[in-house]
């Protein structure tokens, strides 16, 4: 029968492993008592450093290495991910002569040969009637952009359904801000670009629509044209006290530069008696 004899210590992480197995009567671990020629004896001895002994981690340190871990992953990524952006504009981009003195990417070229985006019309399911002619129409301008059913052929683009902007509208039918944006319904409108400021975009409004909101505000068109008299009444006043204002300042700084007919002629007198004695002086100096 085979005999073992094994010392293990259990009490740390780290752990230095010996092992040793010879034959009995070798003289290198000594025989066993009651063991057999052919019986080996083997002896595991596991020791331990006391100081190398690693205490339990809490709670709150696992918590803390697993954010540190999180934190360090994601800085590496975004690292990654700039170098790889820039290695990326670097590398793939290559400028094109327009021929015009210009040099431009191909990003660019592409994207001017691409040009405006196509603007998606939703069509109708059903058939308008025109409020004109009574016809059936699918779809038309007005009824796209200011929901008012109207072909396009009965369409009156020099006077009922012409297109005013803002500032139009506000002085020809005395409304404010608050009766386009604020006052139910709002007006619908459309933005064109500003022809007089490049940089700048204009509200265009349907004329029938914005007579509407003016009848509404101001009760009937009679009683707007009279507003309208009133303000052009107080306009003419203020125009006419203006000018007659400027009218007087001219006249006083006029009559503050005026002189008698007589002061220049006995400046003229003493000048020319003065000569025949060959003697010349300034006109300030015969005066005085």
């Amino acid at each position: 029968t085979s005999s073992f004899v094994s010392k293990i210590t259990l009490n740390c992480k780290k752990r230095v492993v010996r092992f040793r197995a010879s034959i009995p009567g070798s003289g290198l671990l000594g025989r066993s008592r009651g063991a057999s020629a052919s019986s080996w004896v083997i002896e595991l001895v596991t020791m331990a450093d006391e100081s190398e002994i690693v205490p339990e981690l809490t709670d709150v340190q696992r918590k803390r290495i697993a954010a540190n871990r999180e934190r360090a992953l994601q800085i590496k990524k975004a690292k990654l991910a700039v170098k790889s952006i820039a290695e990326n504009n670097a590398a793939g981009r290559r400028a094109v002569d327009t021929g015009g003195g210009f040099l431009l990417d191909q990003e660019t070229m592409a994207a001017a040969s691409q040009g405006s985006p196509v603007k998606t019309v939703q069509m109708p399911s059903e058939h308008s009637t025109c409020d004109s002619c009574g016809k059936a129409f699918l779809l038309s301008f007005l009824l796209e952009n200011f929901a008012l059913e109207v072909c396009d052929n009965c369409r009156d683009k020099e006077d009922k359904h012409k297109l005013i902007t803002r500032t139009e509208s506000k002085a020809e039918y005395l409304l404010k801000d608050c009766d386009f944006d604020r006052r139910e319904p709002p007006l619908k409108f459309i933005v064109k670009k500003n022809p007089h400021y490049t940089l700048g975009s204009m509200k265009l409004y349907l004329k029938c629509q914005v007579e509407e909101r003016a009848i509404e505000v101001w009760g009937s068109l009679e009683e707007l044209d009279r507003e309208l008299e009133k303000k052009d009444g107080e306009r003419a006043k203020r125009k006419q006290k203006h000018s007659t204002r400027e009218s007087r300042v001219a006249h006083d700084g006029e009559s503050s530069l005026y002189r008698p007919p007589g002061t220049n002629t006995s400046i003229l007198t003493a000048t020319r008696a003065r000569r025949r004695h060959d003697e010349y002086f300034k006109s300030a100096t015969a005066v005085a």
